[in-house]
Formats: C-alpha cells, sequence, structure tokens
C-alpha cells in the first residue's frame, strides 16, 4: 500500500476518497476520479462505473449498523473524526484503521465510525490481471 495524502482539504470537495483508492490500489492520485467534487446526485453511481472498468471491481457501502461482520483486507472507513461535522475517508488493512490521508493527522485521532466501504468481484477476468495481494475483496484478502 502507498501513503497518499489528500490534496484538497475542503470539506465538500476534498479527495481523501480519491487519496484511500490512490492508496490501496497503488495507483496515482492524479488517475483517480475526485468522485465527491463531481457536481451531480450521482458520484457514486460513477465511482461504481470507473471501479469496474478500471478493475472489474464493485465498491460497496456498508453502514456501520448493517455491518455483519468485520471486512478482511483492504477497505475505506467512513468516519467523523471528533469535533467535525464533515465525513472523512480512511484506509483499514484487516478491520485495523492504518492511514489517514489527511495532511498533519495520523491515525490516533478520535472518530466516529459511520461505515465501510468494500470490494465485490464483478468480471472475474479483468479481476484476474490485476495483482490479488492488494485487492479487496469482502470477506477475504
Amino acid at each position: 500500500m502507498w501513503r497518499v495524502k489528500q490534496t484538497i482539504n475542503d470539506a465538500e470537495n476534498g479527495d481523501c476518497l480519491a487519496a484511500c483508492v490512490s492508496a490501496i490500489f497503488e495507483i496515482p492520485l492524479e488517475d483517480v476520479p475526485n468522485f465527491v467534487k463531481k457536481d451531480t446526485e450521482k458520484w457514486e453511481e460513477e465511482m461504481c462505473e470507473w471501479f469496474y472498468r478500471r478493475f472489474g471491481l464493485q465498491p460497496i457501502y456498508i453502514p456501520i449498523e448493517a455491518l455483519s461482520m468485520p471486512p478482511h483486507g483492504y477497505a475505506i472507513m467512513t468516519i467523523r473524526p471528533k469535533g467535525f461535522k464533515d465525513l472523512h475517508a480512511v484506509v483499514l488493512k484487516n478491520n485495523e484503521f492504518i492511514w489517514n490521508p489527511a495532511p498533519g493527522y495520523g491515525t490516533d485521532i478520535e472518530y466516529e465510525v459511520i461505515g465501510v466501504t468494500v470490494f465485490h468481484v464483478v468480471d472475474c477476468e479483468k479481476y484476474a490481471d490485476y495483482r490479488l495481494e492488494r485487492t479487496v475483496v469482502y470477506g477475504r484478502e
């Protein structure tokens, strides 16, 4: 996993999610769209399409109250840091908070967990070309 810091620290247009994707999948940040910045209500749909085209994977967001088992491998955790109203994306590995893309912050912050984004294999042929040890699949690494 790469240690990628977000470059846009704006609450509404920040690229913490893109930085997490860049870190987990080891691709340059500039190659990952800033999905949340898009002026559309369909950013989640566009993110799903991008993941499918790029990796043959489908991101699946699971609210924390619906998470029946901790994710294995890499995942993106949505948190609300204590004292902030906005949400933030960080990296999990085997259910451990291992990377915070916010400049000046580490993993030793207080936060509320909102949900987790895991990745499901949709296109096995595309997925076979990707390095398995770096990809997240819900329930296994």
